[in-house]
Order: structure tokens, then C-alpha cells, then sequence
């Protein structure tokens, strides 16, 4: 027999553990946007000034960032992220027009290729 029994527990888990880390990933996402919007939501509404400040030049960072920074991610600023999902729309609506475009030419084309009468 081709599949082993081991074989698709083996493969099982690992789908399992595949649609986990992607559920992790989706939902950091959202966690990540409603942050965003939060801040925003925030930013627009005036709130005083506390009497006592205490001068941070740069956030302190917290133990994950410092382990993302060791393997090679890094802290979007708020400005960034909001650059990149941009970026990334805009490169979807292209591709979006580049398919539109193809599609109706392709359309275009088969009327004209079952209209023309065939040989016997």
C-alpha cells in the first residue's frame, strides 16, 4: 500500500497544525487593525496633557519584539503599516484590471472562434 497508516496521522497533524499557525496569523491581523483604528479613533479626539511626563525618547521594548528582532522582523510605525496595506490594495486592483482586461478579451475571441463555420 502506497499510504502508510503513520503516513496520514503524519499528514493530518501537520494540517491541523498548519490551519492553527494560519488562524494565529489571521487573527493577528485583525488584533493588529483594530489597534490601528483604536489609535486613530484616539488621535482625532483632543485628550489632555498629564501634568507629569516622563521623558521616553524610545519605546522600551517588550520581550516578543526583542525576539522578532532577533530573527529579522521588525515594528511597523503606524504611518508604514497604513503604507503597505496601500501598497498591497493597490497592486490587488491591478492585478484585478490586468484579469478584467484578459478575461474580456478571451470573451471577445470566442464568439468569433464559434461563429466561424468548421470544415468537415
Amino acid at each position: 500500500m502506497l499510504l502508510d497508516g503513520n503516513v496520514l496521522a503524519g499528514a493530518r497533524t501537520a494540517g491541523l497544525v498548519c490551519a492553527l499557525v494560519q488562524l494565529g496569523y489571521n487573527e493577528l491581523g485583525v488584533t493588529r487593525i483594530k489597534f490601528v483604528t483604536r489609535k486613530i479613533e484616539e488621535a482625532a479626539a483632543p485628550v489632555p496633557a498629564p501634568a507629569i511626563s516622563e521623558p521616553t525618547d524610545t519605546p522600551k521594548m517588550t520581550l516578543f519584539d526583542h525576539a522578532l528582532s532577533l530573527i529579522g522582523f521588525r515594528k511597523l510605525s503606524e504611518e508604514e503599516y497604513v503604507k503597505v496595506l496601500k501598497k498591497q490594495r493597490d497592486e490587488a486592483l491591478e492585478r484585478i484590471a490586468v484579469l478584467e482586461r484578459e478575461r474580456a478579451e478571451q470573451e471577445a475571441h470566442e464568439p468569433a472562434t464559434k461563429s466561424s463555420p468548421e470544415k468537415a
